[in-house]
Parts: structure tokens; C-alpha cells; sequence
């Protein structure tokens, strides 16, 4: 998946089941379709690796215990009144959406529009000196102004802007892959080829793109819940400030997705990953709704771990492959082990 169908991914991801456009749903199954039924999880032969797999679930860890510590970072919030906070997301918002109008067109607008509603009381005519277009655009500009910086408030004032910040610092997050064969993670992740790779099938789990969050890779990306929650704020005032259209209704599509992506954002060095994550809040680090279909050994495991999980194959029923040592080709190739 590119950047921007994991994007469209997490935003149709963040209505869960909620209704959306008909004209939506086709583009939905077709993103929804990208979500893999199979993944994999490199491992150590360790005993909570070998409990996993008795138990068949996925452990998921706290994200400051990530091997990259700017993994899932979140710039902790900054102890500012709500007078202070309302002025940034002001700031913020006619930063990112003034309409390409300088600012003398945008206070002549003001000053006419203000003429004109004298004038229309007065004399009961309408006057209108810049058109249509520029009418509309400037007139949506300030409905959103006005809708978002009254939306923001209220969210300061309901608490859900620090209780999101709180949500958000208590994940719990499960990493995976959908190849069995990156050299680079059985290198770092599967013990230098000593440990395993753990197959998990999510094929019968119902709606399991609701589980699954696909990373994205970014060299650009702001780790600032602030402003996360800001674009969030806009997106959602923008859909009820420009009539509902399917334009605005994208827009708050992408600002309730915009949270969700401080945890599913990496740096593109880490690209070649091409992660997926199983994402939960604490009390639940165990995940069990897939099944662990099948297990790759490394070349270089000892005899104690093989025979270990020759027995744990046999008696858990999954299938149990071994890598080929290296020969003349590059490719990592498997042979399945049969128990009997």
C-alpha cells in the first residue's frame, strides 16, 4: 500500500461502522481489501515466546519500550490555560486554511459585508462587490473561524482534548509483518536466524481491519498531539460548516484519523519493515482473536528449541517449517517439518 491508501485505510478505519456516503463504499471495500489476512512475527526463542505460542496469542508491549524511542513519541502537553490553547488552535487553523485571498481583500470583504447588513436593513437591498466566488469562499473561511474555535472549546471544556492526550499514552501496540522472508528482521528480530517467525492467520476474525493499523513511512511527519488534535478539530468543524458536503465530510474523515496516526506513523528509514500493528489500550496486552497457523524456524536454531517445537506443533496444531541454509541462491526458502 502507498502512504496515501493507508491514509484513506485508518480514515475509513476511524468511522469503525459508522454510516457513510454510498458513494463512499465502494472505495471502502476496495481499501479495506488491502488489509492482509496473513502476518508474521519475528521472535527469539525465549519462554515468552514459547508461551505465546502455547496460549496462541500476541503480546502487546507499552510503546516507549520500542526499540526506536521516537517510535509512538508524543510531545507531552504543554501547561497552558484554555486561553492560551484557544489562541494556538486560532493560529493554527488560519494558518493552514486561509482561503489564497491577502489580507486587505479579506477586511475589505468584512467591512462590505457589514455595509451591506446596514444596508439591507435600512433599505432593503443587497450588495455584494467582489461576486459570488470570493462571497462563498470568505464566507466559509469565517463560518469555520467561528465553528471551529466554538467546537474547540467545547472540547476543552467536555475534557475530551486531555483525555484524549491520556488515551493515547496507553496503548498498547503489537507488531507485525506480511513476509516471512525479510533477511533485515530475522537478522534484528528473529535472533541473528536462531529464532522464529510466527504465522498468524486473521482470515476468520470478522472486520479485522478494525484490529490492524497499517504503519506510514514519513520523513516529515509531526509527532505533536496538539496539532493532531487541532487538524481533527478543523476537519470535524469543516463538515458542519460547509453544508455537509462529500468534500467537508472527507475532511473530518481525515482530522479523526489524524489521531490515530501519532501511533501509526514512522520514520522512513524504517520503511522496509512495511509494518502493521495490533493496537489496544492497557489492561489488554494479550492479544487472542488470530490464530497462530504456523511457525518458521531459522536455519541456526539449536536442537533444544527445534525439538521443542516439533512437540509444540504437534500438540497446538500448526503447521512447523524450517529455513534452508544458504546455498547458491539469495532466496529464503522453507521445508516443512511433518510431526507425527
Amino acid at each position: 500500500m502507498t502512504n496515501e491508501e493507508k491514509e484513506e485505510y485508518i480514515n475509513f478505519q476511524s468511522f469503525g461502522k459508522s454510516p457513510i456516503y454510498p458513494c463512499d463504499m465502494t472505495r471502502r471495500s476496495e481499501i479495506f481489501s488491502m488489509c492482509p489476512k496473513i502476518l508474521y512475527k519475528y521472535r527469539g526463542c525465549d519462554c515468552f515466546t514459547f508461551d505465546s505460542i502455547k496460549k496462541n496469542y500476541l503480546y502487546l508491549s507499552e510503546p516507549f519500550k520500542f526499540d526506536d524511542p521516537f517510535d509512538c513519541l508524543v510531545n507531552q502537553l504543554k501547561e497552558e490555560d484554555k486561553s492560551a490553547l484557544v489562541k494556538r488552535f486560532t493560529d493554527y487553523l488560519i494558518l493552514k486554511n486561509k482561503p489564497h485571498f491577502d489580507d486587505e481583500t479579506i477586511n475589505k470583504y468584512i467591512e462590505e459585508r457589514e455595509k451591506e447588513i446596514i444596508n439591507n436593513e435600512e433599505n432593503g437591498f443587497h450588495f455584494n462587490p467582489f461576486g459570488n466566488k470570493i462571497n462563498r469562499v470568505i464566507d466559509n473561511y469565517l463560518n469555520l473561524l467561528r465553528g471551529g474555535i466554538n467546537y474547540f472549546i467545547e472540547r476543552l471544556n467536555d475534557n475530551t482534548y486531555y483525555q484524549g492526550y491520556e488515551n493515547i499514552k496507553q496503548v498498547r501496540v503489537g507488531s507485525l509483518t506480511p513476509s516471512n522472508e525479510n533477511k533485515l528482521l530475522w537478522s534484528m528480530y528473529g535472533d541473528g536466524y536462531k529464532g522464529i517467525c510466527i504465522e498468524y492467520d486473521f482470515s476468520n476474525l470478522q472486520d479485522r481491519y478494525f484490529y490492524l493499523y497499517p504503519v506510514i513511512y514519513s520523513g516529515t511527519s509531526s509527532n505533536d498531539y496538539a496539532e493532531k488534535f487541532f487538524d481533527m478539530v478543523i476537519g470535524t468543524a469543516k463538515y458542519f460548516t460547509e453544508k455537509s458536503t462529500l468534500e467537508s465530510y472527507r475532511q473530518m474523515k481525515y482530522g479523526i484519523g489524524s489521531l490515530y496516526k501519532l501511533i501509526d506513523t514512522k520514520d522512513s528509514c524504517w520503511e522496509s519493515q512495511d509494518e502493521w500493528r495490533v493496537v489496544a489500550y492497557r489492561n489488554n496486552d494479550k492479544f487472542n482473536k488470530a490464530k497462530i497457523s504456523a511457525v518458521y524456524i531459522g536455519f541456526q536454531i539449536d536442537k533444544i528449541n527445534e525439538c521443542k517445537l516439533k512437540k509444540y506443533s504437534k500438540k497446538y496444531k500448526f503447521k512447523l517449517f524450517k529455513m534452508n541454509e544458504p546455498s547458491g541462491s539469495k532466496d529464503i526458502t522453507f521445508t516443512e517439518i511433518t510431526t507425527i
